[in-house]
């Protein structure tokens, strides 16, 4: 899941990883209905989409409160 932006742990932290924790029990479920590879892919597609949904109004919600996400650049 990573750590909080800012290291602030706030309601929308946990809710985040709630909804995130929620997500990989959906996923869990959905493999084991899985009956072919297809059904199995959708299941990981479904996963990824909830969790950048999740990431992207978690992330939002906080830059709201004035906290950004931080960017890391290397120069070599």
């Amino acid at each position: 899941i990573g750590l909080p932006i800012a290291g602030i742990e706030n309601r929308l932290w946990f809710d985040y990883r709630i909804n995130v924790t929620e997500a990989q029990k959906e996923l869990g479920s959905d493999l084991r209905r899985a009956t072919d590879i297809e059904d199995r892919r959708d299941a990981w597609e479904e996963y990824a989409v909830e969790l950048k949904h999740e990431r992207v109004h978690y992330i939002e919600e906080m830059a709201e409160r004035g906290y950004r996400m931080g960017n890391a650049i290397i120069v070599d």
